[in-house]
């Protein structure tokens, strides 16, 4: 694919990038002394034709749909990102609207050992049921949660980690496939290096990227969502503001309209995606 007017061609994009990487811009020492980044000279045309797939582009939605696009033809279908700081929290996900929902009602958040334990290290962690015996410090409630996720095809796939959770935030990926186990370690042997200094890019990408228009939410609708997002249900919120539960799913429904959000969790994840609200 050409260069875009006014940006450098794929080879020297591709050389700045690589030099960044052995540089540490993009890669830990320890990445480095593991991979040798040699390796990834064996997929410099895949990498090439990402970068060249997300050269013009500017906006999150954007970057996440041409990234996501290319970890599924390397057979990751079940993606999750997040970056959160102690100012701003982005995440992105192509799972089912039913388990993001499932998982937000379950409160895994406060559970999810992909937080507590792949995004503690840079290093690559196995995820999925297929894994799950591997580890013998996961509480049940871990392990349903894993089960569970399975069941909207998050059965195999490693950690990706940009940033390592520490007092200045949290960052990584989830790179999740369909697959099963032996199939999903196959790609790894031939292309877990590409695979995680792309996940390390897109990170940058979508971290730099513009954030997206901020709709004006009136102060009904900002409290509402605020109190859902802290496990209200209609019935409490109704209480704690003194209004009806009608008037309650009309607010809620105004701000899922307004932040183009198709359900309440769906609603409180944009919101503070555009800043609107801090977990």
């Amino acid at each position: 694919m050409p260069a875009r007017p006014g940006e450098p061609p794929a080879g020297a994009r591709l050389a700045t990038f690589l030099k960044k990487a052995i540089d540490g811009a993009y890669a830990t020492s320890q990445y480095i002394e593991n991979h040798r980044l040699q390796v990834l000279l064996v997929d410099q045309n895949a990498l090439t034709d990402y970068l060249d797939a997300v050269a013009g582009l500017r906006g999150r939605e954007e970057i996440w749909s041409a990234t996501a696009r290319f970890f599924a033809e390397s057979g990751f279908d079940r993606l999750i990102y997040l970056h959160v700081t102690p100012s701003s929290a982005m995440m992105n996900t192509n799972l089912p609207e039913a388990w993001t929902q499932h998982y937000c009602d379950s409160e895994y958040q406060d559970i999810d050992p992909f937080l507590t334990h792949c995004c503690a290290s840079l290093g690559p962690i196995g995820t999925g049921s297929d894994y799950c015996s591997d580890y013998d410090y996961l509480s049940d409630a871990q392990r349903r949660l894993i089960h569970e996720a399975a069941e909207f095809g998050m059965r195999a796939g490693f950690s990706a980690t940009v940033r390592p959770r520490g007092s200045g935030g949290v960052g990584g990926w989830n790179l999740g496939s369909t697959l099963d186990r032996g199939q999903i370690e196959a790609i790894r042997v031939e292309k877990e290096p590409l695979l995680r200094m792309v996940a390390m890019y897109a990170h940058e990408r979508l971290r730099d990227a513009p954030a997206p228009d901020v709709p004006s939410l009136s102060r009904r609708e900002l409290e509402c969502l605020y109190w859902l997002m802290q496990g209200d249900r209609t019935k409490d919120l109704a209480q704690r503001l003194n209004l009806s539960p009608a008037a309650i799913e009309l607010y809620v429904k105004n701000a899922r309209t307004k932040l183009g959000a198709s359900t309440r969790e769906h609603a409180i994840a944009r919101a503070i995606a555009v800043g609107l609200l801090h977990p």
